[in-house]
């Protein structure tokens, strides 16, 4: 698992309009203005890649915000991040959601999407976010890295509940 020691933040999905990168992109510029410590890299490729680059420059966030390919080491990529933030418009399950919690990620999303609803719970392993509020989002997660105690309880919580979905877990049910 992670421990939750880099500056850094994730988020994994096809650059396509369903994931929101900009609404991501747009809540590191608001981050950014209090807190330059920290990166956000978002892994992935898509139509949009061109555009999400393009509103990076122009938020001046190229120091801040790398989007880079799609990696077959991802649980690496988790492990050297401390939070994972969704800002997908819709989803189902969420796969990359459940394998940053098995990392020991807090978890960080809008409530617009089904991975959200069914694996973080508010204030136990991470922020739900209502309504899609970018501002919200951004207060949240500069909440939790000034807060190493919280960052690690929403991490622990992750581990276990990640667990839940355990291959011998399902395989009972």
């Amino acid at each position: 698992p992670s421990l939750l020691i880099h500056k850094k933040a994730v988020a994994v999905g096809r650059l396509e309009k369903e994931k929101d990168f900009k609404s991501l992109i747009k809540m590191w510029h608001l981050v950014n203005k209090k807190n330059i410590d920290w990166k956000l890299e978002i892994y992935g490729e898509g139509s949009m890649k061109n555009e999400l680059l393009a509103l990076i420059n122009s938020l001046q966030l190229e120091n801040y915000v790398t989007i880079k390919p799609p990696t077959k080491d991802i649980y690496s990529v988790y492990e050297s991040a401390s939070v994972y933030i969704t800002t997908s418009k819709y989803e189902g399950f969420g796969m990359t959601i459940l394998e940053a919690m098995a990392h020991g990620l807090p978890i960080i999303g809008f409530d617009s999407v089904g991975g959200v609803k069914i694996l973080v719970a508010d204030e136990s392993n991470g922020f739900v976010i209502k309504d899609r509020n970018i501002d919200l989002l951004a207060s949240q997660f500069l909440q939790l890295i000034v807060n190493k105690n919280l960052m690690n309880k929403f991490g622990k919580q992750s581990i276990s509940m990640a667990n839940e979905y355990s291959i011998k877990n399902i395989m009972m049910k």
